[in-house]
């Protein structure tokens, strides 16, 4: 669920120019990454 927040994040914040959705693509996979490794220790 937090995943689906973040990607839904990702594809519908801010100015939509390349540059703009490299950077939250990367906030939702360090987001992503962060909730794997809790579900994971």
């Amino acid at each position: 669920m937090i995943a689906e927040c973040a990607y839904y994040r990702a594809i519908n914040a801010g100015p939509r120019s390349p540059e703009a959705d490299r950077r939250h693509w990367l906030d939702a996979e360090v987001e992503i990454d962060a909730l794997i490794r809790s579900w994971s220790s």
